[in-house]
Protein backbone atom coordinates (compact mmCIF):
# COMPACT_ATOMS: atom_id res chain seq x y z
CA UNK A 1 0.00 0.00 0.00
CA UNK A 2 2.81 2.51 0.61
CA UNK A 3 6.79 2.39 -0.69
CA UNK A 4 7.97 2.17 2.88
CA UNK A 5 6.44 -1.60 2.93
CA UNK A 6 8.81 -2.76 0.21
CA UNK A 7 11.40 -4.00 2.57
CA UNK A 8 14.79 -6.02 1.53
CA UNK A 9 12.76 -8.88 3.10
CA UNK A 10 9.70 -8.00 0.87
CA UNK A 11 11.58 -7.58 -2.14
CA UNK A 12 13.86 -11.20 -1.63
CA UNK A 13 10.60 -12.98 -1.08
CA UNK A 14 9.06 -11.24 -4.37
CA UNK A 15 12.13 -12.11 -6.11
CA UNK A 16 12.31 -15.53 -5.09
CA UNK A 17 8.57 -16.16 -6.41
CA UNK A 18 9.27 -14.39 -9.58
CA UNK A 19 12.61 -16.23 -10.20
CA UNK A 20 10.86 -19.24 -9.97
CA UNK A 21 8.20 -18.41 -12.61
CA UNK A 22 5.18 -17.46 -10.39
CA UNK A 23 4.26 -13.85 -11.82
CA UNK A 24 3.35 -11.16 -8.92
CA UNK A 25 1.31 -8.48 -8.78
CA UNK A 26 0.50 -5.80 -6.34
CA UNK A 27 -3.00 -4.40 -5.05
CA UNK A 28 -2.41 -1.72 -3.21
CA UNK A 29 -6.10 -0.30 -1.25
CA UNK A 30 -6.14 3.87 -1.76
CA UNK A 31 -6.33 5.35 1.91
CA UNK A 32 -7.20 8.69 2.99
CA UNK A 33 -3.89 10.88 4.32
CA UNK A 34 -1.45 7.69 3.73
CA UNK A 35 -1.28 6.56 -0.10
CA UNK A 36 -3.74 8.88 -1.21
CA UNK A 37 -1.33 11.03 -3.64
CA UNK A 38 -0.11 10.32 -7.20
CA UNK A 39 3.54 10.87 -5.84
CA UNK A 40 3.45 8.01 -3.52
CA UNK A 41 1.38 6.05 -6.11
CA UNK A 42 4.04 6.71 -8.38
CA UNK A 43 7.46 5.80 -6.16
CA UNK A 44 5.16 2.47 -5.10
CA UNK A 45 4.59 1.41 -8.43
CA UNK A 46 7.99 2.04 -9.25
CA UNK A 47 9.91 0.29 -6.39
CA UNK A 48 7.15 -2.68 -7.30
CA UNK A 49 8.76 -2.71 -10.83
CA UNK A 50 11.99 -2.61 -9.81
CA UNK A 51 11.68 -5.56 -7.91
CA UNK A 52 9.54 -7.30 -10.80
CA UNK A 53 5.98 -7.17 -9.78
CA UNK A 54 3.41 -5.46 -11.06
CA UNK A 55 1.23 -2.72 -10.01
CA UNK A 56 -2.07 -4.22 -11.00
CA UNK A 57 -4.78 -3.00 -9.08
CA UNK A 58 -4.96 0.46 -6.75
CA UNK A 59 -8.54 -0.48 -4.86
CA UNK A 60 -11.09 2.02 -3.82
CA UNK A 61 -11.28 1.29 0.03
CA UNK A 62 -14.33 -0.89 0.62
CA UNK A 63 -17.68 0.70 2.16
CA UNK A 64 -17.59 -1.45 5.35
CA UNK A 65 -18.16 -0.38 8.84
CA UNK A 66 -15.21 1.20 10.35
CA UNK A 67 -13.33 2.13 7.63
CA UNK A 68 -14.91 5.47 6.36
CA UNK A 69 -12.03 7.60 7.70
CA UNK A 70 -9.80 5.95 5.24
CA UNK A 71 -11.99 6.27 1.93
CA UNK A 72 -11.44 8.67 -0.77
CA UNK A 73 -13.42 9.85 -3.19
CA UNK A 74 -13.86 8.34 -6.45
CA UNK A 75 -12.79 11.41 -7.85
CA UNK A 76 -9.23 11.34 -5.93
CA UNK A 77 -8.81 7.77 -7.37
CA UNK A 78 -9.41 9.04 -11.20
CA UNK A 79 -7.23 12.08 -10.62
CA UNK A 80 -4.07 9.85 -9.21
CA UNK A 81 -4.36 7.86 -12.60
CA UNK A 82 -4.17 11.13 -14.24
CA UNK A 83 -1.22 12.43 -13.13
CA UNK A 84 0.41 9.50 -14.07
CA UNK A 85 -0.55 9.08 -17.38
CA UNK A 86 1.79 10.50 -19.44
CA UNK A 87 4.38 11.02 -16.33
CA UNK A 88 5.34 7.68 -15.78
CA UNK A 89 5.97 4.13 -17.83
CA UNK A 90 2.43 2.74 -18.40
CA UNK A 91 3.45 0.32 -16.43
CA UNK A 92 3.43 2.06 -13.64
CA UNK A 93 -0.29 2.96 -13.98
CA UNK A 94 -2.45 0.30 -12.12
CA UNK A 95 -6.18 -0.24 -13.01
CA UNK A 96 -8.40 1.92 -10.29
CA UNK A 97 -10.76 -1.01 -9.11
CA UNK A 98 -13.87 -0.32 -7.40
CA UNK A 99 -15.76 -3.15 -6.07
CA UNK A 100 -19.15 -2.21 -5.91
CA UNK A 101 -21.64 -2.48 -2.37
CA UNK A 102 -23.78 -5.07 -2.18
CA UNK A 103 -22.30 -7.41 -4.42
CA UNK A 104 -22.08 -5.89 -7.44
CA UNK A 105 -19.08 -6.67 -8.78
CA UNK A 106 -15.35 -5.23 -9.59
CA UNK A 107 -15.47 -2.10 -12.34
CA UNK A 108 -12.57 -0.05 -13.09
CA UNK A 109 -12.78 3.51 -13.60
CA UNK A 110 -10.24 5.57 -15.60
CA UNK A 111 -10.16 9.71 -16.69
CA UNK A 112 -12.34 10.50 -19.55
CA UNK A 113 -10.30 11.77 -22.53
CA UNK A 114 -13.35 11.95 -24.96
CA UNK A 115 -14.27 15.93 -25.28
CA UNK A 116 -16.86 15.14 -27.70
CA UNK A 117 -17.96 12.91 -30.42
CA UNK A 118 -18.42 15.03 -33.98
CA UNK A 119 -19.39 14.45 -37.48
CA UNK A 120 -16.87 11.79 -38.75
CA UNK A 121 -14.49 12.24 -35.58
CA UNK A 122 -13.94 11.92 -31.63
CA UNK A 123 -12.40 15.14 -30.28
CA UNK A 124 -10.19 13.74 -27.07
CA UNK A 125 -7.45 15.15 -24.91
CA UNK A 126 -4.38 14.18 -24.22
CA UNK A 127 -2.40 14.00 -20.42
CA UNK A 128 -1.28 17.81 -21.21
CA UNK A 129 -4.88 18.55 -21.75
CA UNK A 130 -4.40 19.28 -25.95
CA UNK A 131 -7.34 18.00 -27.64
CA UNK A 132 -6.96 16.27 -31.17
CA UNK A 133 -9.61 15.06 -33.40
CA UNK A 134 -9.25 11.34 -34.18
CA UNK A 135 -11.36 10.58 -37.30
CA UNK A 136 -13.30 7.34 -37.51
CA UNK A 137 -13.04 5.17 -40.98
CA UNK A 138 -15.79 5.15 -43.34
CA UNK A 139 -16.21 1.41 -43.05
CA UNK A 140 -17.66 0.13 -39.50
CA UNK A 141 -19.11 -3.37 -39.90
CA UNK A 142 -16.08 -5.04 -37.59
CA UNK A 143 -17.94 -8.33 -38.46
CA UNK A 144 -15.19 -10.86 -38.68
CA UNK A 145 -16.38 -13.62 -41.42
CA UNK A 146 -13.03 -15.47 -40.40
CA UNK A 147 -14.45 -16.78 -37.12
CA UNK A 148 -16.87 -19.18 -38.43
CA UNK A 149 -14.23 -20.55 -40.51
CA UNK A 150 -11.80 -20.61 -37.06
CA UNK A 151 -14.68 -21.63 -35.33
CA UNK A 152 -15.63 -24.70 -37.51
CA UNK A 153 -12.52 -25.71 -37.77
CA UNK A 154 -12.02 -26.07 -34.14
CA UNK A 155 -15.29 -28.02 -33.36
CA UNK A 156 -14.26 -30.39 -35.93
CA UNK A 157 -10.87 -30.64 -34.23
CA UNK A 158 -12.73 -31.29 -30.65
CA UNK A 159 -15.30 -33.81 -32.32
CA UNK A 160 -12.03 -35.70 -33.71
CA UNK A 161 -10.37 -36.10 -30.53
Amino acid sequence: NHPKEITAEAREACERLVDAGVPVENQAVLMRQVNSSARIIKELSHRCLAMRVRPYYLHQMDVAQGLEHLRTPLSAGVEILEQLRGHTTGLAVPHLAVDLPGGGGKVTLQPDYVVERIAGGTVLRNYKGHHYVYPEPRETDCHCPYDEVWLSRGARAADAA
